[in-house]
């Protein structure tokens, strides 16, 4: 589905990101974690090609994604970035019938009766249908996040790629994200995802991409019995695993900074 091999990429010639190869297979979830300013966005940028690439290749089905349209690109690949500019007017259907701008001629306005059908059922699935007349600069931030994510629902793409799809939003808000991020999957969504909470991450991915200082650090599965140490030399801090009473699951924290 999705093959990166040895990207190194960046902005003018300063690289961000180097020796980045890793492969995901259809409904595959990958979380990537790591410290502030380590690359994680910038990967993301690098994959929807907003980021040069200086070197290296990225794959989608075996089609090579630089020889590809900015048009055929977005029918692979939905991009749900951290936050919506507060000056956007759209209502939350006006806003999730963009994803469908894609599957369209330039010479075609997004308001055919199928496009309007698949963006209200993109705001269903996200339980956001009661928001469609609602400008969405007047959303609350796990609301804005929802429409987005519907967005790209609309946009139906094999590949679902988001950044901090939860920061700064409530435990139920968190929860409800989660859960829609698993029923994607379920669907047959690959999804690369970056986040900050440690235990969200394990508790979907299938895959842990840690980086640290440019480049992929370790790429584990959430199982793995050694994940506290990796995390604790990526995040400079000491974690340690602790075990859930009554629950047949554990859950790691951080135990102190490391000197």
């Amino acid at each position: 589905m999705l093959r990166i091999n040895n990207i190194r990429a960046g902005y003018g010639n300063k690289a961000i990101i180097d020796d980045i190869s890793f492969n995901l297979g259809k409904g595959d979830i990958a979380v990537i974690v790591g410290r502030n300013g380590c690359g994680k966005s910038t990967l993301l940028k690098t994959i929807v090609r907003e980021t040069h690439i200086e070197s290296g290749e990225i794959f989608i089905d075996n089609a090579d994604m630089q020889k590809m349209s900015r048009k055929d690109i977005a029918l692979n690949i939905a991009f749900v970035e951290q936050d919506l500019s507060s000056e956007i007017e759209f209502t939350a259907l006006q806003y999730t019938m963009l994803g469908r701008t894609p599957h369209n001629s330039i010479f075609k306005l997004n308001d055919s009766k199928k496009d309007v059908e698949a963006a209200l059922l993109a705001l269903k699935t996200t339980n956001c249908e009661h928001l469609r007349d609602t400008p969405v600069n007047k959303l609350s931030g796990g609301e804005k996040q929802l429409v987005m994510i519907a967005k790209a629902i609309a946009q139906d793409t094999p590949i679902i790629i988001l950044d901090e799809p939860t920061s700064n939003l409530d435990i139920t808000n968190q929860l409800e994200i989660i859960n829609l991020l698993k029923e994607l999957k379920n669907r047959g969504k690959t999804i690369i995802a970056v986040m900050h909470d440690i235990n969200v991450a394990i508790g979907i991915a299938d895959r842990l991409i840690m980086m640290k200082k440019r480049r992929i650090f370790k790429i584990t599965e959430p199982q793995d019995t050694q994940n506290s140490q990796y995390l604790s030399a990526v995040l400079d801090t000491e974690m340690e695993k602790i075990d859930v009473e009554n629950e047949n699951k554990q859950i790691i924290v951080a135990k102190k900074l490391l000197k």
